[in-house]
């Protein structure tokens, strides 16, 4: 049977449905098409990632002077943008917009406002989230909006000292626009309904600012050197998904040696109240696989394990006996944890010399995949008795960006003593040839449990020189790959993190049309049986496996080439189910490239 899919008669900014007054207002944005429309200024809605997808368009007249708060509210959390436009056809401008749902309290930014004169008419348009690609039914809410809060505006900070826990709401707030200047760190999202503090070091050292409340508004944070409104983005994150004390789509950012006396304003953008910390973090102790201590490179690093105990930690290989058990011979004995992220394109060997307490002892040294207790076991070497007491282990070319836990101990209780861990360079020579760094990993999990990796495929010649492939997805499923030029916190996008900085283009079909250069198609799906592997559908692979990325970029870049020397950096956006069954999307983790 062929499903025939009304288009609605509200489906341009030309055809928009009057609506008056205030409450509840129904739409429908299935069957629309994506009209692109910004007002005349895509820098409206720049930090939602791009235009509303599938919109529909009303009109709308300021029953009184006042402002007035636009949101949508739906049947599927956080899938839909709204944006209010001053007048009522093509020729209107962008006010504002937001992406979110208010009916689940889950953007930062789940309200457009206006700020409106008696008999003005807007133009307002709703749609999909750009990344979602989802439709729905609805309804637009059409309130007025709250008054400010004092703190409203970088003028007007509130006043914070020491540490401890400090309430906000951010239900009143105006969207100040204050970014410290565009390009900056802090200027990669909006921050509306934001509110401002001013704290004070109380001391030199460390300091941890989050965010943590039992309501779970999403929030997005940023601190500035600086006492008003001239002060200079230090860092921003937007709902990293921080788990403190197993709260989720919170905010968290560290800030190391600070001086005492020093002024920091801060900014937070949220859709309610709640309760931000500013605290002294405490250094934990690295013998333990939830905290190792890490390492910031190649280099000796001196230990002592006289002290420390036995965890048992076998990186899942209990069975096999890798790092545990038949072929290790038991556990690593009194074992410390470090964890160390290759830096650059070369081969390595990790290294434990002779733990010295009752003359030479004999090592243990386990090398893991991850960064926590849910690592995997890679390699393990022991060394042998007496004689023989250096333990090492060798990597060929590993990706760079991957981080690895290193275990290392003795081969039996009392055998803890002091010693040097040694991670070496083997090659002389880093920057030659591709460099290829993981980012944003693991990504998150999909319907098959597994969490799909970008990797650099070898062999071809085409284009840019670069091929890609994936591993880990459902089936079946289809996507395709997305480029950016710089990288971004990662923000809830579907079920998946998406990684990569405004703007971002995509090697999808309609901008392969639209730029006459089919080879910007990189549609591919999942292999069976297990999802490791990409066939492509567009015709841009010569193999028909994985994607040859061409020299062309697509929009927003377009017409631009890649060129020696350049870094982009690459993730592939998927199809996907949520636990319900329900469609969704998800997103692999990233490549960063520098082309050679």
């Amino acid at each position: 049977a062929i499903e025939l899919i009304q288009i609605p008669v509200h489906d341009t900014c030309a055809t928009p449905i009057p609506i008056s007054g205030l409450g509840l207002f129904p739409f429908d944005n299935l069957g629309a098409g994506t009209s692109g429309f910004d007002g005349g200024s895509a820098m409206c809605w720049a930090g939602l990632g791009g235009p509303p997808y599938s919109d529909v368009f009303f009109t709308w007249v300021a029953p009184a002077t006042g402002s007035y708060d636009f949101a949508p509210c739906s049947n599927v959390e956080g899938t839909h943008e709204v944006v209010a436009h001053l007048g009522t056809d093509c020729s209107a401008t962008c006010v504002d917009a937001s992406s979110g749902d208010t009916c689940y309290q889950y953007a930062t930014d789940n309200v457009a406002r206006v700020n409106a004169t008696a008999g003005a008419a807007y133009l307002i348009q709703v749609g999909g989230i750009y990344w979602s690609n989802e439709t729905d039914v609805g309804v637009l809410e059409i309130t007025p909006a709250p008054s400010p809060p004092a703190n409203d505006d970088c003028s007007a900070p509130m006043a914070l000292f020491g540490t401890g826990a400090y309430p906000y709401d951010g239900t009143g707030g105006s969207d100040s626009g204050f970014s410290a200047g565009a390009g900056s760190a802090c200027d990669l999202f909006a921050m509306d309904q934001d509110v401002f503090f001013l704290w004070t070091v109380p001391n030199n050292g460390d300091f941890t600012i989050h965010t943590n409340d039992p309501a779970n508004w999403g929030t997005r944070l940023a601190v500035y050197a600086g006492s008003d409104c001239s002060a200079t983005c230090v860092a921003l994150d937007d709902n990293g998904l921080n788990a403190i004390n197993g709260h989720y789509h919170q905010s968290l950012i560290d800030l190391v040696d600070l001086v005492a006396g020093d002024m920091y304003l801060i900014q937070l953008s949220s859709g309610g109240p709640g309760t931000f910390y500013i605290e002294e973090p405490v250094v934990p102790p690295h013998n333990t696989c939830q905290t190792p201590q890490v390492l910031p490179g190649v280099g000796n690093y001196g230990f002592d394990s006289v002290t420390a105990t036995t965890s048992g930690f076998d990186g899942g290989s209990a069975g096999s006996g890798l790092c545990y058990g038949p072929l290790a011979l038991g556990p690593v004995m009194q074992d410390l944890f470090y964890t160390w992220t290759v830096p650059c394109w070369s081969d390595y060997r990790i290294h434990v010399s002779p733990i010295a307490r009752f003359g030479t002892m004999a090592s243990k040294l386990n090398l893991h995949l991850g960064d926590d207790c849910s690592a995997t076991c890679v390699d393990a070497d022991s060394s042998a008795f007496i004689n023989h007491a250096d333990s090492s282990i060798e990597l060929s070319a590993p990706l760079v960006g991957t981080t690895y836990l290193i275990q290392l101990g003795g081969w039996s209780p009392g055998s803890g003593g002091s010693g040097t861990l040694q991670i070496q360079k083997l090659s002389p020579n880093c920057a030659q040839g591709w460099i290829v760094t993981a980012k944003c990993t693991p990504a998150q999990p999909n319907q098959s449990g597994n969490s799909v990796a970008l990797e650099r495929l070898t062999g071809t010649a085409v284009g840019s020189g670069l091929f890609l492939d994936a591993s880990g997805g459902p089936p079946g499923a289809f996507g395709f790959f997305l480029v950016a030029a710089s990288e971004a916190p990662p923000a809830s996008v579907g079920q998946g993190l998406l990684c990569l900085g405004l703007p971002i283009g995509r090697y999808n079909g309609s901008n392969a049309s639209h730029l006459g250069l089919p080879q910007l198609n990189s549609l591919c799906q999942f292999l069976p049986p297990n999802g490791d592997g990409l066939a492509n559908m567009g015709g841009s692979s010569t193999s028909g496996i994985g994607f040859e990325v061409p020299s062309e970029l697509p929009a927003p870049y377009a017409p631009g080439l890649i060129t020696s020397g350049d870094t982009w950096l690459f993730q592939f956006w998927y199809r996907d189910l949520n636990g319900s069954g329900l469609p969704i999307s998800n997103l692999s983790d990233v490549l960063e490239v520098q082309f050679p």
